[in-house]
């Protein structure tokens, strides 16, 4: 955004508040409380559009909708930071009124981020010796090589989300059930890939057994991973009976497994 543009509330649509963002959004709130009793070492403007109280505000204009502002609040702030714009050089303080209103403003602001924070559940994640469930929730395209994540279905990628996620609170079951669904859908993937029949629905030992018949019909060797599509099939199928409930340490298990062979599969498409 350039001087010269309006000055809107950006949002992206996978955006939310998380604990850093929050931690963020409590250190801009309190910079332009200390506006006015600081203002000499405050700039208005700088260079590089960082550490300023331009800046500032508008880190607030950008996180407007999660944090449900009012209208009037970002009309307020807008009208503000365009003012300012129009009437400060680069490394100008501001005047003392000016001083004030951002400091006026930071009150608005943060009770608004407070209103929002009231309604926060806080959800403690458990610990894992097997890998870092916090960093694999934060960035499950890690958990593959980037051209395996960009490669899988958008569906495949938000089921493997959803089961770090359930693995992170303590629901081993519901993680082995949704990351499982992910292998299924890169199987047909692959069958179809293969195949000049695609699959859509059926089940998925019908899906193995169309891949394994059209490797037999043109004398290729089966891949290895169609052993451990079966393993997992069959893992899937205990999983389904109330009698069996897998522990966190077995989902952690399963969770690997099924990176590994998604892996797999991706190779055999390439190859």
């Amino acid at each position: 955004m350039t001087d010269s543009e309006t000055v809107e509330s950006v949002r992206r649509d996978d955006e939310k508040i998380g604990l850093m963002e929050a931690y963020y959004l409590g250190t801009r709130t309190q910079y332009l409380a200390s506006c006015k009793p600081a203002r000499e070492s405050i700039t208005v403007r700088s260079e590089e559009g960082k550490g300023d109280l331009v800046n500032s505000l508008r880190f607030f204009l950008r996180r407007a909708e999660e944090l449900e502002a009012s209208d009037h609040l970002l009309e307020d702030t807008r009208a503000f930071v365009e003012d300012l714009l129009e009437r400060y050089g680069v490394g100008e303080p501001p005047s003392e009124d000016d001083a004030g209103r951002a400091a006026e403003l930071s009150t608005r602001w943060a009770e608004t981020f407070s209103a929002v924070e009231a309604n926060r559940t806080i959800v403690h994640t458990r610990d894992s010796g097997f890998f870092d469930i916090d960093r694999a929730m934060e960035n499950p395209e890690e958990f593959f090589d980037p051209e395996v994540w960009d490669w899988l279905k958008e569906e495949s990628k938000e089921d493997l989300r959803e089961a770090i996620r359930t693995l992170a609170v303590d629901c081993p079951t519901a993680s082995v059930m949704v990351s499982l669904r992910a292998v299924e859908r890169q199987l047909r993937e692959w069958h179809n890939e293969r195949s000049t029949e695609d699959i859509d629905l059926g089940p998925w030992g019908h899906v193995l057994g169309e891949l394994a018949d059209l490797y037999d019909d043109h004398d290729m060797e089966r891949p290895e991973v169609l052993t451990d599509l079966s393993y997992l099939k069959d893992r899937r199928n205990e999983v389904n009976h109330m009698e069996t409930s897998p522990s966190s340490r077995e989902a952690e298990i399963n969770l690997r497994r099924v990176q590994a062979t998604i892996e797999n599969i991706y190779k055999e498409i390439d190859r």
